[in-house]
């Protein structure tokens, strides 16, 4: 599996004007909701939950677009899954309704609108069914857990920004977080993804453990 590269901001838009216009929401409209997720996702504090990985997420998305079900539910749930980040609350379910209205106001079909929000709301817990969609999408969702070593530090230090809270409290919460991950017979759900990655992922948060 090799990622393609990320598309720059122009490009991201036209896709977007692209798939938000099937069923027939002005370029207006469609602009202003863009402009809105890009806002989210270029916020000062949006130290690893950004743009980049929108981007990254998109990419990984189309080198594997063969195995993908629902093409357009997977992009529209890419682009609003992290759109709410609020420490402490349920960032997950704040951001689904967001899709939910942004996407009702865009006149995309409420059959289509409901597995976004599916999607969005899994990454709650990170666990999939099966090698459908829902999988998929939460292991691109968690590539990162596999990319380099530079990568991996990268994300680590940028996860730690996002919260303002004390060192103590912020490690005791991430170490419970990546412990039950490890504790998993797998982290990642699909065979795919297992066979490439489990085994970077599990060395990277081991590191990661040893420092915390």
């Amino acid at each position: 599996m090799k990622c393609r590269e990320t598309q720059p901001l122009h490009a991201l838009r036209q896709q977007w004007l692209a798939m938000s216009g099937l069923w027939g929401a002005s370029v207006d409209a469609r602009l202003q909701v863009f402009n809105r997720l890009v806002a989210s996702y270029t916020a000062a504090n949006r130290h690893y939950h950004g743009i980049g990985h929108i981007q990254h997420m998109l990419a990984l998305a189309g080198e594997l677009q063969t195995v993908i079900g629902n093409q357009q539910a997977f992009y529209f749930a890419i682009w609003f899954h992290d759109a709410v980040q609020l420490a402490g609350k349920d960032s997950e379910g704040l951001s689904a309704s967001l899709a939910c209205k942004e996407l009702e106001a865009l006149d995309v079909p409420a059959t289509l609108i409901s597995k976004v929000i599916e999607l969005i709301l899994m990454t709650k817990h990170h666990v999939g069914r099966g090698d459908g969609d829902v999988a998929l999408f939460l292991d691109i969702d968690l590539s990162i857990l596999a990319g380099s070593q530079s990568q991996y530090q990268t994300y680590a230090r940028g996860c730690r920004k996002e919260y303002p809270i004390p060192n103590f409290i912020y490690r005791r919460g991430r170490k419970k977080f990546l412990r039950s991950l490890m504790k998993r017979a797998f982290i990642f759900n699909t065979d795919l993804f297992r066979k490439e990655k489990e085994d970077i992922a599990r060395g990277n948060i081991k590191w990661e453990l040893q420092g915390l």
